[in-house]
């Protein structure tokens, strides 16, 4: 959380964030947890859309991006992308993205990201109703893991409502019902709002954010959310900056080091020093202890 606010002078990164207080929100049912937004890609089919290829989750959501562009080119109407629990993720709970394509030549799509409270073998059950239901893919889903790379792509008979078809899919009836009035829209727009507002408190303490301090800055921020009533818990969208802190914003975890997993699945951590990636207990490039 703490790197996205370095770059916050586009509201696409407001979006983001705020998507991040929507899905992760705490003690709200799935219902309040709904994260709409654009999906817009380039003409040779790369997101328009914050992404990292480094880690095995960032390689695997890659592509199945790149599958929802696959199948928008292809002239589907609709695309489900399913990611569930556990696996070779560290997800606490599943997700799905159902999009509605407006454009399928520039590639522009309409998502809705959803909580779903089912296991790893419960939504593969889903993808496969909704491959009996005439869904294609771009390569073969044998297990859920093939899930997180492979969206469904789906046309309804004329008439069918997208909402309606979900409802008798997947059930989360209330879910439904939240984005047929509209629910989840004026909620992102509300947190959106207040996020705006929260980093700019932020930045008055900490002036330019950049990597040395967004880790406090980030749990700054998240304290700040949390006391107007928008607290989050750590899960997939990884740890929160406030889980990486010792109570007081100065003294950090030694397990709150800005960590990632590179693409052989090795943990790496990142030198503030000399602001390389590194393995190990020591930074190789400036001897220096993180």
């Amino acid at each position: 959380m703490g790197s996205r606010l370095i770059e916050l002078d586009r509201q696409q990164d407001l979006e983001e964030i705020g998507g991040t207080f929507v899905e992760n929100a705490a003690c709200v049912p799935p219902e309040e947890r709904i994260n709409p937004y654009r999906l817009n890609f380039d003409v040779a089919g790369i997101p328009r859309f914050p992404f990292e290829v480094e880690t095995v989750m960032g390689k695997a959501e890659y592509n199945g991006m790149k599958s929802i562009w696959e199948l928008a080119k292809d002239g589907y109407q609709y695309v489900f992308w399913l990611s569930p629990p556990g696996g070779k993720s560290v997800y606490t709970e599943g997700r799905m993205v159902v999009g509605k394509v407006i454009n399928n030549d520039n590639v522009e799509i309409e998502c809705r990201g959803i909580v779903v409270l089912e296991s790893a073998e419960k939504m593969m059950e889903m993808a496969n109703e909704l491959l009996d239901r005439g869904g294609m893919v771009v390569d073969g889903i044998r297990n859920p893991e093939d899930l997180r790379e492979q969206a469904i792509g789906m046309n309804l008979a004329d008439g069918g409502d997208l909402w309606d078809f979900c409802e008798e899919v997947f059930g989360m009836e209330k879910v439904w019902k939240a984005i047929r009035q509209g629910d989840d829209i004026k909620r992102k727009t509300e947190i959106v709002a207040k996020a705006e507002e929260a980093v700019e408190k932020v930045r008055t303490t900490y002036g330019e954010i950049d990597s040395r301090n967004s880790v406090m800055a980030g749990a700054m921020f998240e304290g700040i959310m949390a006391r107007w009533g928008y607290q989050i818990v750590g899960g997939n969208h990884g740890g929160t900056n406030m889980g990486a802190m010792n109570g007081a914003f100065g003294f950090v975890f030694n397990e709150g080091k800005i960590t990632r997993i590179s693409a052989n699945g090795e943990r790496q951590s990142y030198c503030e020093g000399c602001r390389q990636w590194y393995s190990g207990n020591k930074c190789p490039y400036c001897n220096r202890n993180n």
